[in-house]
């Protein structure tokens, strides 16, 4: 009897120093809870784009640069209408039915960036970039620039930045072509837009 009113004591101690361990965590601790949610919202993105007729030189000639540089070329602008700061390349897509080759081609750049004139064999190889529908097969592309657009103050407006460029071609002033034979160089020009993604902040 006296082993059990015991071992009823040991416990009702143990009870008691659990409970008063419980008592003590939960009076120095604090938990809070945040109020209110986490919210992440994105901005939209538009860039936009209007061109000039294309380049169309027929019965073409070699020319000097000056010459050149005075034919008529493919201007476009490019604005950013959407909330998200932009990039953009430029690059020409060589299609694959031409028979002259970029080492005949000279080609300048007018606009916010400038190039002066050069072989299109002279600028970096880079990947052909196809818009949806687009049904050209092509041999090649060359990239030409590479530029950035702020973003408009609101959802398609009009006050988001704009940059123009005028692209020209011709045939260099010492290019090897046939005159009893015709030769064609056909190319598009491609504007790659794409959202910036913004600096990481410390």
């Amino acid at each position: 009897m006296k082993i059990k009113k015991e071992a009823y004591i040991i416990v009702a101690v143990a009870v008691l120093a659990i409970s008063v361990a419980a008592i003590s965590y939960a009076a120095w601790s604090n938990i809070f809870t945040q109020q209110g949610e986490n919210t992440i919202k994105t901005g939209t993105f538009n860039v936009v784009s209007k061109t000039s007729s294309n380049i169309n030189l027929e019965n073409a000639y070699p020319i000097v640069d000056a010459a050149g540089k005075a034919t008529e070329g493919y201007t476009f602008t490019v604005q950013n209408t959407g909330t998200t700061a932009a990039d953009f390349e430029v690059s020409l897509n060589k299609v694959a039915s031409s028979t002259l080759g970029d080492d005949q081609i000279r080609m300048a750049v007018s606009g916010d960036q400038k190039i002066d004139p050069v072989n299109v064999n002279e600028l970096p190889e880079t990947e052909v970039v196809v818009a949806q529908g687009d049904t050209n097969s092509y041999s090649g592309a060359r990239f030409i620039l590479k530029d950035t657009l702020a973003p408009a103050s609101k959802e398609n407006g009009d006050d988001g930045e704009k940059k123009t460029y005028t692209i020209k071609l011709w045939l260099k002033e010492d290019a090897n072509v046939s005159p009893n034979e015709k030769s064609i160089y056909d190319t598009n020009v491609v504007v790659n837009a794409v959202a910036t993604m913004p600096s990481s902040q410390n």
